[in-house]
């Protein structure tokens, strides 16, 4: 009995309260503004994005009728005349490549397998056509490989350019509400969701900007190598010489050896002297202690086991075995 009356005293006093109008500054606020920004948005911020993605789901249905294709190709070359064929590279370069990204050249020591470049650069998306017909043209090579890479980054590249508009009209929600909110605790909040939505712009920015350049300019990757086969060596190399060549090689790795060693003993010549005078001075050091301090000298010990006896010297009789007697 005495619950139920607590019971209804309670619900007589929310609703006294209620028809009062009496309410907490806290609970005010909190109606409001949401309490925590960065996770929980509020209906006009959504309201924004939701507007902006009807509005612009025509504009991206008619952007999608350009395709943007992504191109690349990696091309193996081989050729016998080696150097007319850096020439011909050199020259292909000129003309077509915007930007060479990376070049390098080797020259291997044995003798049957050669040279080798290989260079990436980008070309214009319009000269890709162009530019395989002037390798397919040049005489100076042969064209061992060639493998080219399409993709169709359309659906990417606009997915990424309406989730960046969607950020922006938060980003332009969230200001506006760190310079209204007078609450700042609240302020804060909205200040740090500003900033990470920010960072999330500059991020989808970056990443459509570098797609739109691999679109652009296509990335090609040319790969040249020397043909070289053993009728092509000169014929007057032979047998023995090669015998000769390779039995000189021992012998020069010795004597750099010791070419080595002795330019090492040279360098650690004055380390050695020095340890030299100072074990020296040690030892000079201790002859004088000694012959000044003859009582602290360590006895030396009697016990010779390998010293010849002194013929001077009488023989001692041996008690160990007594002769028999002869009674």
């Amino acid at each position: 009995m005495y619950g139920r009356r607590l019971v209804a005293t309670v619900a007589l006093a929310l609703a006294c309260l209620g028809l009062c109008g009496c309410s907490s500054p806290y609970t005010e606020a909190s109606s409001t503004e949401a309490p925590n920004a960065r996770y929980e948005y509020s209906a006009k911020a959504d309201a924004a994005v939701e507007d902006y993605a009807t509005g612009a789901s025509e504009e991206m249905d008619n952007a999608s009728d350009t395709a943007m294709i992504r191109r690349s190709a990696d091309v193996q070359l081989r050729s016998k005349d080696y150097d007319a064929a850096t020439k011909d590279l050199d020259a292909l370069l000129k003309q077509f490549a915007k930007v060479v990204l990376e070049q390098s050249e080797h020259s291997d020591s044995y003798r049957y397998s050669g040279r080798s470049a290989t260079v990436r650069f980008r070309v214009a998306a319009e000269d890709f056509d162009a530019l395989f017909k002037a390798i397919e043209d040049t005489a100076s090579w042969s064209v061992e490989n060639s493998q080219r890479y399409a993709d169709d980054v359309t659906k990417q590249y606009n997915d990424t350019e309406q989730r960046i508009d969607a950020l922006q009209v938060r980003y332009d929600w969230y200001k506006e509400q760190v310079q209204t909110t007078e609450n700042p605790e609240l302020a804060r909040e909205y200040s740090d969701a500003m900033f990470d939505t920010l960072d999330e712009i500059t991020r989808l920015k970056n990443q459509n900007e570098e797609l739109s350049t691999d679109v652009k300019y296509s990335i090609i990757t040319i790969s040249l190598y020397e043909d070289t086969t053993v009728s092509d060596i000169d014929d007057s190399v032979g047998l023995w010489d090669e015998i000769v060549n390779e039995a000189m090689v021992l012998p020069k790795n010795i004597v750099a050896a010791f070419g080595h060693l002795l330019l090492f003993i040279i360098s650690a010549l004055p380390t050695l002297l020095v340890l030299g005078c100072i074990i020296a001075v040690a030892m000079l050091i201790r002859k004088v202690w000694v012959r000044r301090h003859p009582s602290s000298s360590p006895a030396k010990s009697r016990w010779r086991p390998f010293a010849r006896k002194d013929a001077s010297r009488p023989a001692q009789p041996d008690t160990t075995n007594p002769p028999a007697d002869e009674s």
